[in-house]
């Protein structure tokens, strides 16, 4: 595998970029403090494993996150430490572990599709009612859960 480097034109290029990549199965995503991709929209069926990881540091504006449309997706490791938004456009039936690690004060939208993980390591630093109500996991058989305030991550990342 090759891994390429770049700073992207924009979001249309990042959104041109994935909706003519059909065969991708996976994909690693690292928002750099200086970048200019404010909305990361990954829309891509195919996709298997999804790596997102945004950079604390330079703050960041309410609008930039990233939207998910991966109905594929087996593997999602989420994190986000800069309060901005993700949302999850629909299920993700063929999830078996999910590694959530986040400062989003609502997480549910994360959490509610991804009911059908068999390993869940989640980390809520800042996160109320982050349970979603009515949501079940059948599948659930390994559970790691650190819910301790930020001061008690090591550099913003959860000790699990």
């Amino acid at each position: 595998m090759t891994l390429i480097s770049m700073k992207y034109p924009g979001d249309d290029f990042v959104n041109r970029l994935l909706s003519s990549s059909h065969i991708l199965e996976d994909l690693m995503v690292e928002q750099c403090l200086d970048d200019n991709v404010t909305v990361f929209t990954v829309r891509v069926p195919s996709l298997k494993q999804l790596f997102v990881c945004k950079s604390p540091g330079k703050h960041r504006d309410a609008a930039d996150g990233f939207v998910i449309n991966a109905p594929s997706l087996e593997s999602l490791e989420i994190l986000d430490y800069t309060g901005g938004f993700c949302v999850i456009e629909n299920e993700m039936p063929n999830i078996v572990i999910a590694d959530i690690d986040l400062n989003h004060s609502q997480p549910v939208n994360i959490l509610s599709s991804v009911t059908s993980v068999k390993f869940l390591y989640l980390c809520l630093s800042t996160a109320e009612d982050a349970y979603p109500v009515g949501s079940v996991f059948h599948h659930l058989v390994c559970l790691t859960a650190n819910t301790v305030a930020r001061s008690y991550t090591e550099h913003g990342h959860c000790k699990l």
